[in-house]
């Protein structure tokens, strides 16, 4: 399976490509009142405003930083619906490919951080945690998630 790398804070993480529906430079957002932290705005993507979650506010507790390698990871949010959300990550400049068996339970689950899943080892022994997009989606982020729907031209 094809990792894609990408950095929140000082520490990497990674969330399988087939999750991913297409990377984007990040890019202004509109921010949106009375949203959780972690919900950064809304963006439009492809004639469809997505909402975008910032993971290093959700993982870290701090907003991401603005770098050239700064992205947008444009996800599946509720696995097939068509509903598609914006993950904002530092740092996504790599891609690793590992067997599937690699990946360890890393034998903690935070109820506050359900969406960090399995660990593997990266070329150079570091720790990398993968991002599950499923459990990303709090019922309190669920719950603000519309169909996006389709900009006017």
């Amino acid at each position: 399976m094809l990792i894609i790398l990408f950095q929140l804070g000082p520490r990497r993480y990674g969330l399988d490509s087939q999750r991913v529906v297409e990377i984007v430079p990040a890019m202004p957002v509109r921010e949106v009142p009375g949203t959780p932290a972690a919900v950064k705005g809304i963006f439009e993507y492809r004639g469809k405003i997505l909402p975008v979650i910032d993971l290093c506010q959700l993982t870290v507790g701090r907003p991401a930083e603005i770098f050239l390698s700064t992205r947008y990871l444009v996800v599946e949010a509720n696995g097939g619906s068509g509903q598609l959300v914006a993950l904002l990550a530092e740092k996504v400049t790599d891609t690793l490919t590992v067997d599937e068996a690699a990946l360890l339970d890393p034998g903690l689950r935070p109820p506050e951080a359900p969406h960090l899943g399995r660990v593997l080892k990266d070329a150079r022994g570091e720790l990398v945690q993968c991002v599950e997009v499923e459990e990303l989606i709090t019922p309190e982020i669920r719950a603000l998630l519309r169909q996006c729907k389709e900009v006017p031209a």
